[in-house]
């Protein structure tokens, strides 16, 4: 099956458009539940800030003709999802509230779920330079908990690993590879991640937090 996404602001096929073996990216996993992305805003404003923590400047995708993109938005429907309960009308170019890097990823978000009728699924963001910068939007299979899970808990194991920078997402295919392998041995749903001082810092793919009485 032809999979497709947004490549450079346009759908497409995307099959092979995927970073060099080897070559750092940044990336955003989404939420889309009933058609919309969850946190949408605050998942491209930590896309950003990865940009720069990582490629040591800012995102910059004005070169790109993003400007005009927005500018023209020949589909005119991109502002017509919702994030939430709240109409995206803050992704238009009128909006001074935002700049054009944040704009663009958001509209490419809400294309792609337009185009590919998503309704309950992830969708990533991935941006990596080969060597000029490359930015692709596409679906990626999820699974979330059920109701009778979510009731009786899920099994957990614990890792002894932590990432370079837990501020930024990058390439995590090799970090990923060895924990998944361990979960799937011991019949985990999840891990938590342990760092050297015996600390537990995060999950694989989900935020932790305890409940100690009533004091979160």
């Amino acid at each position: 099956m032809v999979k497709r996404g947004i490549f450079q602001h346009k759908y497409q096929e995307i099959q092979k458009i995927r970073p060099e073996e080897g070559r750092q990216f940044i990336y955003e996993v989404i939420r889309v539940k009933n058609g919309s992305p969850l946190f949408l805003r605050e998942h491209v404003e930590r896309l950003i800030q990865s940009h720069l923590l990582v490629f040591g400047r800012e995102l910059d995708l004005s070169s790109m003709g993003y400007g005009d993109f927005l500018r023209e938005d020949p589909s005119g429907q991109a502002t017509s999802y919702k994030e939430g309960a709240v109409e995206v009308a803050s992704i238009e170019a009128s909006s001074s509230e935002l700049g054009i890097s944040e704009k663009s990823l958001r509209v490419d978000c809400l294309k792609l779920i337009q185009q590919e009728k998503i309704e309950n699924q992830n969708i990533r963001i991935e941006v990596f330079y080969q060597p000029k910068l490359q930015i692709a939007v596409f679906a990626v299979p999820s699974s979330y908990p059920s109701a009778e899970i979510v009731k009786s808990g899920v099994r957990l194991i614990t890792v002894t690993a932590t990432r370079d920078d837990p501020h930024a997402k990058v390439d995590p295919r090799e970090f990923r590879k060895k924990i998944v392998t361990k979960m799937k041995k011991q019949g985990a749903f999840e891990a938590a991640l342990v760092d050297s001082e015996g600390k537990v810092t995060e999950g694989t793919r989900s935020n932790l937090f305890f409940v100690k009485e009533i004091v979160w």
